[in-house]
């Protein structure tokens, strides 16, 4: 192929894996799941009012979630599905503009198609709030940031600035980008040269005034969301050489595993031609893609070595979408037209069985228990007949573990509103006078996530509410554990124990 249908063939083919894996990862949790994931719920939850912050996350999560619950009319999770898939789309984007700049459009394509063999950005989407968002905001502000170092076009700084704080304001953790970009910065004489003062100057205010709600908010709340941060560590080893190194190393390798499919992927093109792929002035170029592409990943692993960090593999999730970029960059793959539709044709097969291994997971092997088959709806629906057939008024409150009284919120043909945890730290929007002037329902099924201040063994207890809840709401009526088996549980059995109390109206 001559260069110009090339970057023909190339631009069809990456627009038509982008919509189909956006079609595709976009229905299937909804068909698959019969209640969302915890992290998804959740959100649902910090949704319910649109704040600068919240008790786990800043705000964009919470505003995203809203959306997508919008479009699907708040019946089901589809939209707020498609939402993640179109982030997820917006950094196959980032990635192809960026790979263009850098390589033949073939190349670029292959950087940017390798990516449908990771797991992290087809079958654990759906059960993660803020990864997705982190990895669309992340890759866009990278490219624009590039292109910015190479064209004294402001528009692409102040594209930068935005990108950037909306990261941020997704999660915390993106600010561990900003770093290596003014490392970059600062060691390369043509980026400074070439970026706009208007885009640098201009997107650093931006960025602040993007992230200055939740700073304000972060003072008026105890700054809530950072001490999550710290809490949320749960070192259970005591061998020093084992706190410093395991997690960490556990990290690499469950990342090690989730990008392996990539890198078969490239065997589809083999043999390699190990030359420089890059254009003019490669140095710099691969200077950039090992900088940002893997100076995140290489902080966390440092900090969690030296301050005995227990690392979540998904927290690796957002800086790993440059990998095929580095690659192709060291090992440029020697293709002919139809060693590229083969390539394709694998891409397309590696999508299948992932989503073929998506569906049987859920369906078969681990059926009947977590959340896919938790039984939301049929909670929900109980709950409410009960508040209506003591009260005959809707139900304006549900309090408890933040999960099931989410899902209760959620599925309630009342739409309640979720006291997290019976604790105003998690639901700041909370009136506690109205709630009880109006009366609230309160659910227990002994599952809580985890939190800033640390639990007793009282408030997990499933059989009981917690001895502080009772002192503080003394004429809440506790009736019967209930029992709701799980969706598809016909082999575990698995069942949920439901504890509900009746807060009256008044009390």
């Amino acid at each position: 192929m001559d260069l110009v249908e090339e970057r023909q063939w190339a631009t069809k083919v990456f627009w038509s894996i982008v919509a189909l894996h956006v079609l595709v990862w976009s229905i299937l949790p909804e068909l698959v799941r019969y209640a969302p994931s915890y992290d998804l719920i959740e959100a649902a939850n910090w949704s319910q009012y649109l704040d600068w912050g919240y008790d786990k996350n800043p705000w964009v999560i919470g505003w995203i979630t809203r959306l997508g619950i919008e479009l699907s009319c708040g019946k089901n999770f589809l939209g707020y599905y498609f939402i993640q898939q179109l982030f997820i789309g917006l950094s196959f984007w980032s990635i192809w503009q960026l790979g263009k700049q850098l390589f033949r459009p073939l190349h670029a394509l292959i950087a940017v198609l390798i990516l449908e063999g990771c797991l992290y950005f087809s079958t654990a989407v759906q059960t993660n709030n803020d990864n997705f968002a982190l990895v669309g905001f992340l890759t866009l502000a990278t490219y624009t940031f590039f292109t910015a170092c190479k064209t004294p076009q402001a528009k692409y700084g102040l594209i930068t600035g935005v990108a950037l704080g909306c990261a941020v304001m997704t999660k915390y953790s993106a600010a561990l980008l900003m770093p290596w970009m003014l490392i970059y910065l600062l060691t390369t004489k043509d980026a400074r040269n070439n970026f706009s003062p208007l885009g640098l100057y201009g997107g650093i205010i931006l960025f602040l005034l993007i992230c200055l709600p939740n700073v304000i908010w972060l003072t008026q709340h105890d700054f809530v969301t950072i001490r999550y941060l710290f809490t949320r560590q749960d070192i259970q080893i005591t061998n020093f050489w084992a706190q410093h190194f395991y997690y960490p190393l556990d990290f690499c390798f469950k990342i090690l595993l989730g990008i392996l499919p990539c890198l078969l992927l490239l065997l589809t093109t083999a043999p390699f031609k190990i030359k420089h792929a890059l254009v003019a002035a490669a140095h710099n170029e691969r200077k950039f893609l090992l900088l940002l592409g893997l100076g995140p990943l290489a902080t966390i692993v440092f900090f969690a070595m030296i301050f005995k960090w227990q690392l979540y593999w998904e927290w690796g999730v957002p800086f790993i979408p440059f990998l095929g970029l580095i690659i192709v960059s060291y090992y440029q793959p020697s293709l002919t037209k139809h060693k590229s539709q083969i390539f394709v044709g694998s891409v397309l097969l590696i999508m299948l069985l992932m989503a073929t291994g998506y569906y049987l997971a859920d369906t078969r092997w681990q059926a009947g228990r977590g959340s896919a088959d938790y039984p939301a709806r049929a909670v929900a629906n109980h709950v409410t007949a009960i508040w209506q057939q003591q009260f005959h008024t809707p139900l304006r409150y549900v309090a408890g573990s933040r999960y099931v009284a989410g899902m209760v919120a959620f599925y309630s043909k009342d739409k309640p509103h979720v006291f997290a945890e019976w604790n105003i730290l998690y639901s700041s929007q909370i009136d506690k006078e109205k709630l009880k002037k109006y009366g609230a329902v309160f659910v227990n099924d002994g599952y809580f996530g985890t939190k800033v201040l640390p639990w007793a063994k009282d408030d997990t207890n499933t059989t009981h509410f917690p001895t502080w809840v009772l002192k503080a709401y003394p004429t809440l009526k506790i009736l019967p554990i209930q029992i709701f088996p799980y969706h598809r549980n016909q082999n575990t059995h698995e069942v949920v124990k439901l504890l509900i109390g009746i807060l009256p109206p008044g009390g």
